[in-house]
């Protein structure tokens, strides 16, 4: 369960792997595709009018169904409060290395060709670093 993309400058993967949920998402949605399709298009996403979805369009798409489900307020100043396309990708990195995924693996699922692009991704949750950290306070041997 795989897609092969074309690497791009900021892109170096080009294996994206895909669970079974997906799957059968991905199944229904290109049998619609073949119906949008006119133009003979390769792109995987697209619009109403069969033309390749842009950045801002997918972003506006995310941002409108997150706002219907409560996950994004527009008018929030708080970037906790607001959800992006761009958004998930910080939430993806954060919760595999969460999880314990190598480092290395989660750069090369994000497709980072740079070699600290990963770091401005990764985010760390205050509640979980202060249980860590008092966690090992008898270890250390510091009270």
């Amino acid at each position: 369960m795989t897609i092969h993309v074309n690497p791009t400058g900021k892109r170096s993967n080009e294996i994206v792997y895909y669970d079974l949920e997906t799957s059968i998402i991905l199944d229904r949605w290109l049998k619609l595709r073949e119906k949008i399709n006119k133009n003979g298009s390769p792109a995987l996403f697209l619009g109403r009018t069969g033309n390749r979805l842009s950045p801002p369009t997918i972003n506006k798409i995310v941002k409108k169904h997150a706002e219907v489900v409560g996950l994004h307020d527009p008018k929030s100043k708080r970037l906790d409060k607001r959800l992006s396309a761009h958004a998930l990708r910080h939430y993806f990195s954060t919760r595999l290395r969460e999880a314990g995924v190598p480092r290395e693996f989660v750069k090369e699922l994000r497709g980072d060709t740079g070699t600290d692009a990963i770091d401005a991704y990764l985010h760390i949750d205050k509640k979980k670093l202060k249980e860590a950290y008092m966690g090992l306070v008898p270890q250390l041997d510091l009270f």
